[in-house]
């Protein structure tokens, strides 16, 4: 039971950063090993990101996840 339950656990992590790291475009396996940085870290702490494999660009983290507030 504990190995189910820990495999389970293994598989929700690496949705996780398949997530994290998949272009938001194509969202493809693909598209996480074709991403260039376009540019530093702008003014507000966000790396931009151009995917190959569809020629998108977005912004993000430089730790890699998009959602989260603002905190303050």
């Amino acid at each position: 039971m504990a190995e189910i339950i820990f495999f389970i656990f293994i598989l929700f992590v690496l949705r996780a950063f398949y997530v994290m790291l998949c272009c938001p475009n194509c969202k493809t396996l693909k598209s996480i090993f074709s991403q260039i940085k376009t540019e530093g870290i702008d003014e507000d702490g966000r790396e931009k990101i151009n995917c190959k494999a569809c020629n998108h660009s977005w912004k993000r983290s430089p730790h890699g996840h998009d959602g989260g507030g603002g905190g303050g």
